[in-house]
């Protein structure tokens, strides 16, 4: 019977992610703005084409898109994270 060798191998990947763009707090404290959308402001072509209301249903379709990103998630700041 053979007998391998067992190896604790660590192994550390660190991810940058840069180019965020921050957001005034004046705009994070108005919640209206938490319901629009500054990442895709207007919809991908895709996106209900030719139909009435298209701009609408986008928004719609993406509620809190601001809050989430910006205000609660970590799309307002830049990353260092180590694996």
């Amino acid at each position: 019977m053979a007998s391998g060798a067992c190896h604790n191998i660590t192994m550390i990947e660190t991810v940058t992610i840069t180019g965020r763009t921050p957001k005034p707090l004046g705009r994070k404290l108005n919640l209206f703005w938490w319901f629009l959308n500054d990442f895709e402001p207007t919809p991908p072509d895709w996106y209900r084409p030719g139909k009435p209301f298209r701009t609408l249903f986008w928004y719609l379709r993406n509620p809190f898109q601001n809050a989430g990103r910006y205000v609660l998630g970590v799309g307002r700041s830049h990353l260092h994270r180590d694996r």
